[in-house]
């Protein structure tokens, strides 16, 4: 998501400065964890797999992960009838399936409604297309921690040998930080 180089340059600490790299490295993961918590953007950025259960309510699907960026298969499990034929192929969406970086809608009078749908999805941001403001919260929360912490592990409480990111979140207080501005990228539970 972003590069402890890039921390670097955000920090103003010069790139042959490689005394606190390991440090730097330790803290890029525990912004992350929590970006994504569900005190800030309530999901995962990075690009995945993801195979979920969904109850419909119309002809259209909301997975928990965004942005979808492809849709491999969808299955209703009420009754056990697969709806195979929606997908030509696991790589492409025929004319009766449209999806986009939110929803999945079926086109030809099929609806999910009152039906268990099981869907396989890809979603989430590859390299090179995490969105402007998504960084910038990556890079200031990691600085976040990075100034906060003293510079060093055991002002963290984060042991060396620690690889729980999520001992970060009981330790440092974000209350002091404004994220707000990603607000946008939150995953709402529809």
């Amino acid at each position: 998501m972003i590069t402890v180089a890039e921390l670097k340059e955000y920090l103003g600490i010069a790139l042959s400065d490689t005394k606190k790299d390991t440090f730097l490295a330790k803290v890029i993961p525990m912004a992350l964890t929590h970006i994504e918590s569900g005190k800030v953007l309530n999901r995962k950025l990075a690009s995945a797999s993801y195979s979920e259960e969904i109850e419909g309510k119309s002809n259209v699907l909301y997975p928990s992960q965004l942005p979808i960026t492809a849709v491999t298969d969808i299955k209703e499990i009420s009754g056990n009838n697969e709806l195979s034929d929606l997908l030509d192929d696991p790589d492409t969406i025929d004319n009766t399936v449209r999806f986009n970086e939110y929803e999945i809608k079926l086109m030809k009078g099929y609806t999910f409604a009152g039906k268990l749908i099981k869907i396989t999805y890809t979603a989430g941001y590859s390299d090179g297309t995490l969105p402007g403001a998504i960084k910038q919260a990556l890079l200031e929360t990691s600085a976040y921690i990075f100034k906060n912490s003293g510079q060093g592990d055991s002002l963290l409480m984060v042991d060396s040998k620690t690889t729980n990111n999520s001992v970060v979140s009981d330790t440092v207080n974000f209350k002091k930080l404004d994220l707000s501005y990603i607000d946008s990228f939150r995953k709402l539970n529809i």
